[in-house]
């Protein structure tokens, strides 16, 4: 399985990127946070390649997640870095708006059990490639920005995405869970 990175994220501070390496995680590199301005097509587009990571961080996991059944269904507990409400909501918050987040926990099924986190146990995976993705503002209004994104898919094809994007305490943010992946 394809692991990816996450990323340990202050406010304040540059973005400290970790990437799995051999069960762990390993520091990476570094990234300016995205948050002065107006919303620029590049800045859309780094905030959306970092959306993906976080977004595939949680919904494939970065561990060796135990399984457990809930309701019936499988379901697997994520990792330690994400695995209470408060470490997973600030994790979602590096990329997306609160009002974002609270519509992955229930879009998502991230579900609070005994005071961890667990999630649905499924494959998932992207063909996406937003490292060469192109970006346009297509709307704006007030702290409201809606980008069109166009990323290569597989071998000679596109997927054209619609990303809403909102101003949240002075730092862009993405404010619909899922869309970027």
């Amino acid at each position: 399985m394809h692991r990816s990175g996450f990323w340990n994220f202050d406010a304040n501070q540059e973005v400290q990127v970790y990437k799995f390496i051999n069960d762990g995680f390993k520091k990476y590199g570094y990234v300016e946070p995205v948050s002065k301005g107006d919303l620029t097509a590049k800045q859309a587009v780094d905030l959306a390649i970092k959306g993906k990571n976080i977004y595939w961080n949680v919904e494939s996991g970065e561990c060796n997640a135990r399984s457990l059944m809930y309701k019936g269904d499988y379901y697997r507990y994520l990792c330690p870095v994400v695995n209470t409400k408060a470490k997973l909501t600030n994790y979602l918050a590096q990329a997306y708006s609160s009002s974002a987040i609270k519509k992955a926990f229930s879009n998502y099924h991230l579900v609070e059990y005994k005071g961890k986190m667990i999630q649905p146990d499924a494959d998932k995976g992207s063909i996406l490639d937003w490292n060469k993705s192109k970006a346009e503002i297509i709307y704006k209004q007030g702290n409201t920005r809606k980008v069109e994104f166009t990323v290569p898919c597989g071998y000679d094809d596109t997927a054209t995405i619609i990303a809403t994007f909102m101003k949240e305490k002075g730092k862009w943010k993405i404010n619909n869970f899922g869309s970027i992946f």
